[in-house]
């Protein structure tokens, strides 16, 4: 789980690291190129790279867009991996379905009549009408035969992961209550949100990730009075998503062991 948040960290970095070559590409094409006479390849590049650029500012707006798009995206799918990672780790620690926590027991025929319903959307592609029943059925057997659960039966989500439905999301489905409370007790987490006292973290930490979304939102179904996120905008946000990522993947370390 903690790969996760690693990979996660390192996305990140790479949509910071996409703006700043971008505003020092801007930089380039501002430049004057009077009196530039220079043959030397990187000069024609240079050259090249002001010809590209005739509104440097819309193509900013384009960047910042996409930047934050990407990394809603890649914080939605990290939440889905943890979860997965999670309940092939209790799998594991677990050889008897019957000592899985009892909320994991409860939602997995239920996690899998939802994707038995949706087997068609392109994000299950890679499961089969078979292979899921079969995994109930290893559920069903004497304790001492070997089960198989699916991760996505416990992943999966309809909507965004707002923080009351990742709340909800952890809590009904892996039996892992309160988890804004749990995240907020993190000394890690609390200095990433500049909040020492768990009830303001948890707060600050629920209200950021409604920031999250809700932007997310505006840049995908956008209105008149729409207005492009900044470059401190995006920073920002890849800043909450790697420290949120980390905390979770840390917590979820913590229940396995507990399990």
């Amino acid at each position: 789980m903690l790969s996760v948040a690693a990979k996660v960290a390192n996305d990140m970095r790479q949509v910071v690291t996409l703006l700043e070559v971008l505003a020092a590409s801007v930089g380039v094409a501002q430049v004057s190129a009077k009196g530039f006479r220079s043959k030397h390849p990187m000069a024609k590049a240079a050259l090249t790279l002001q010809q590209r650029f005739p509104n440097s500012l819309a193509v900013m707006t384009v960047v910042h867009d996409g930047a934050y798009l990407t990394l809603c995206a890649d914080l939605e799918l990290a939440l889905r991996e943890l979860i997965i990672r999670y309940v092939e780790q209790a799998q594991a620690k677990c050889p008897d379905y019957n000592h899985l926590p009892r909320k994991m027991r409860d939602w997995y025929p239920r996690g899998c009549g939802e994707l038995l319903v949706n087997l068609s959307q392109d994000r299950f592609e890679h499961l089969t009408q078979l292979e899921i029943h079969r995994s109930l059925a290893s559920c069903l057997g004497s304790p001492a035969k070997p089960y198989s659960l699916i991760g996505d039966a416990y992943a999966y989500n309809n909507r965004n992961f707002w923080p009351k439905e990742l709340e909800q999301h952890f809590d009904e489905r892996l039996g892992i209550p309160k988890i804004w409370q749990k995240l907020s007790r993190s000394t890690r987490f609390q200095t990433a949100l500049g909040a020492t006292a768990p009830g303001t973290a948890e707060m600050v930490a629920r209200n950021k990730l409604e920031q999250l979304l809700g932007r997310r939102n505006d840049i995908v179904h956008r209105g008149k009075s729409y207005y492009t996120a900044s470059d401190s905008e995006v920073r920002g946000a890849a800043a909450y998503c790697t420290d949120l990522t980390q905390a979770l993947a840390e917590l979820l370390v913590q229940q396995l062991a507990a399990i």
